[in-house]
């Protein structure tokens, strides 16, 4: 069992989850969580979609339960009822509901309710310090974009968005427009560690500036 003193910072990534561009959201997950490492103050935690579950708790301690899939266990970040994250916790299952057994038996929690697909989306999205969207295939179904169109119908502040595609796919005339109109940032990328090159600056440049003015 392990307590974070630091400020946790969720970090979105999302993507499609065609073969390619899922080892490139991985990637760029990975680059993020090393940056964490340089900062004493602040915990960057990115997530993808697909790996995360989200419980609403019933428990004196905790309030919330972020909970991350990895190949062999899942990892549990408990958040109080402050908001503030308070736990993190390896449990070394590939089944969920083993993971909802143990939180119920060694977490002081009676009750908990898994979030449905949208919920989850819509919180990960408004909770999270920045959204990092990638467009890294062209034939792909775009669910990013939808994504990106209903962030932006519903209000989330656009400076919390990134947008970066990689360089030769085409865009829509819809989506220029959209980008044009909002001043969405946007970046095109050549390749991954481009892309990995670009993020680092982002998130180095955002976190310069949180720190100056929090």
């Amino acid at each position: 069992m392990g307590v974070t003193t630091s400020l946790p910072l969720l970090i979105l990534i999302l993507g499609s989850y065609d073969p390619n561009t899922k080892q490139v959201l991985y990637a760029v997950k990975d680059e993020i969580a090393k940056l964490s490492t340089f900062y004493d103050e602040l915990t960057l935690i990115p997530v993808l979609l697909a790996d995360i579950e989200i419980y609403d708790l019933k428990s004196d301690v905790y309030r919330l339960a972020l909970v991350e899939r990895f190949k062999d266990k899942h990892t549990v970040m408990l958040f109080n009822h402050k908001n503030e994250l308070t736990n993190v916790e390896d449990v070394n299952t590939p089944k969920l509901e083993d993971v909802e057994l143990h939180m119920k038996e060694h977490l002081n929690i009676t009750g908990l309710r898994k979030l449905d697909v949208f919920e989850k989306f819509r919180f990960l999205a408004y909770r999270s310090w920045h959204v990092i969207i990638i467009r890294h295939e062209e034939l792909t179904r775009c669910g990013e974009y939808i994504e990106l169109a209903y962030l932006i119908l519903h209000r989330l502040p656009i400076l919390k968005i990134t947008l970066l595609i990689r360089e030769g796919i085409p865009i829509s005339t819809m989506l220029k427009e959209l980008i044009r109109m909002t001043r969405l940032y946007h970046e095109r990328y050549k390749d991954l560690n481009d892309l990995l090159y670009i993020v680092r600056s982002i998130i180095n440049n955002l976190i310069k500036g949180f720190i100056r003015y929090k």
